[in-house]
């Protein structure tokens, strides 16, 4: 597990994001990249996963976009929402989980809290 992910809630989730431009399907993950590989967390392989599935793609077909900062995430997200295709398989990699946090706040996604 990476630091950034300890202690931050395990939850992912894939939606459908609608622009001017068209359709985009995202999700995002905690991770990082060095060397031309990405590392994700747990959370973050489930939810590249379920992408993959839900888009009926391979992951080769998926574009990684990296957030090194949460006051990096918006311009991330308005950047690749406007330089990728319609129609294109985004994933966000997030270098912390407060970046993961904003870019989720953006997308207006709200987690659901489960109580046992």
């Amino acid at each position: 597990m990476l630091k950034a992910q300890a202690g931050h809630i395990e939850r992912f989730f894939v939606v459908s994001v609608s622009t001017e431009r068209g359709a985009f399907l995202v999700a995002l993950g905690v991770g990082k990249k060095e060397k031309g590989n990405i590392f994700l967390t747990d959370t973050g392989i489930r939810a590249k996963d379920r992408l993959c599935e839900l888009a009926g793609v391979d992951v080769s077909a998926v574009n990684f976009i990296m957030v090194p900062s949460p006051f990096q995430a918006v311009g991330a997200l308005r950047t690749a929402l406007l330089s990728h295709r319609p129609g294109a398989v985004l994933f966000f990699v997030c270098k912390s989980s407060l970046a993961y946090d904003k870019i989720s706040s953006e997308l207006n996604v709200q987690p659901e809290v489960v109580e046992e």
